[in-house]
């Protein structure tokens, strides 16, 4: 054994240890490695291999275990169960979901008139959509007939307009058989043509047992349609082209609705009406016309002369009087009958019928008895007070002079 290794040992043979370098620099010493015995020391010629690089830290160095630590075992992953039930279903936002339900069929390639194709609810939506335009667009027109003679000071009269729209006037409900234009005619082809579009809608709203019904009355309104425009071009030429093109608007529309209630639908339980009911008692002009032509049609002639003479301080003294409200009312009253009157047709799928009948039990009462009473009597003091200060108004006629 040399001299360093014995300067290295205790009395008693043990290793001494090695003794703490103190730190001279700014940064800590890099801790020693453990001497190991039994390997033997570097010659003194040779020289000494270089530390590693000292590197900063922020706590104080602490002595190197001798001993080695034992790397922490792997953990275990549990194996994929290959039985195991599959999560809930996530679709891709982006992507097309293979689960959606299939859209419902629209139309043919027939492309407008191939409503019996489609599916049964869209079929119905069709129908009754169709049969509400041409119902709709037939009495407006005949409306507006209906105004130029019971509400003149309100709905002027305009010879061009009441020219192209005489094709389409059913005299007998507008005008009360009286022929405003020349060569309007009697009328009943058209009075004819609005009672089968009135029972078309019925029936596209009470399919069912209605639809054969329905279907002939679309079929019929098609051929009086197309009769009423010939017969406008033939007799009325040029100035019946407006109501003649209406017509043919009026047969297509019909035409859609046969073709739609092809497809059997089953009954409907729902409220038909409603919309026109509303418009119609909230357009107040249509309502008082009505109560005019009902309650107190000598009170119309009387206007109708008060609006020929052309002084605008005499136009509206027919209508500045409380015979106008009761009229008005009266006519509101009319309204409602008839629409209570279209929720008592058949099938009410389990609509129970108290409440309907009671409210049209009432509304007769009520509104025939004591409202069109208050009105033709109102209406009457009226247009003999009128005439008695005005006797020069009796007779006059819509457009004369």
């Amino acid at each position: 054994m040399n001299d360093d290794s014995a300067r290295r040992r205790r009395a008693d043979g043990s290793p001494r240890p090695v003794e703490p370098v103190t730190p001279t620099m700014a940064f800590p010493p890099v801790p020693a490695a453990p001497v190991n015995p039994t390997l033997p020391m570097p010659m003194s010629g040779r020289p000494a291999p270089a530390p590693p690089p000292r590197t900063v830290q922020s706590a104080p160095p602490q002595a190197a275990s001798p001993y080695p630590v034992p790397m922490a075992p792997a953990p275990v992953m549990p194996a994929a169960d290959p039985y195991a039930a599959p999560g809930p279903y996530a679709p891709d936002p982006y992507a097309p979901d293979p689960y959606a339900a299939a859209p419902a069929p629209g139309p043919g390639p027939a492309g407008w008139l191939s409503a019996g194709t489609t599916a049964p609810n869209l079929a119905a939506q069709v129908a009754r959509r169709a049969a509400t335009n041409a119902l709709t667009l037939l009495a407006v027109v005949n409306a507006v007939f209906l105004l130029a003679v019971t509400v003149p000071e309100i709905v002027p009269w305009w010879p061009m307009l009441f020219e192209q729209l005489a094709p389409l006037v059913a005299g007998p409900l507008a005008t009360g058989g009286e022929e405003l234009v020349n060569n309007q005619g009697p009328g009943l082809v058209q009075t004819l043509m609005v009672l089968t579009a009135f029972v078309a809608y019925v029936a596209a709203h009470r399919q069912g047992q209605y639809r054969m019904v329905g279907l002939c009355a679309a079929g019929a309104t098609v051929v009086l349609a197309v009769l009423t425009g010939l017969m406008g071009l033939v007799v009325m030429g040029r100035s019946g082209a407006l109501g003649a093109a209406l017509a043919g608007i009026v047969a297509l529309l019909a035409a859609r609705t046969a073709n739609a209630m092809r497809t059997p639908v089953g009954p409907r339980a729902d409220r038909i009406g409603t919309t026109f009911v509303w418009s119609y008692a909230l357009s107040f002009v249509i309502p008082l016309g009505v109560g005019r032509a009902l309650f107190s049609p000598e009170l119309a002639e009387v206007a109708r002369g008060l609006a020929s003479t052309g002084e605008m301080n005499q136009r509206f003294l027919a209508l500045g009087h409380w015979a106008t409200l009761w009229l008005y009312l009266g006519g509101v009253s009319v309204g409602v009958v008839f629409w209570v009157v279209l929720q008592l047709i058949p099938p009410w799928r389990g609509r129970p019928l108290v409440r309907p009948i009671a409210t049209a039990l009432l509304v007769l009462a009520i509104g025939w008895v004591w409202v069109g009473w208050q009105a033709s009597e109102t209406g009457k003091d009226r247009a003999e007070q009128l005439l008695t200060e005005h006797p020069q108004i009796r007779g006059a006629t819509p457009g004369g002079p």
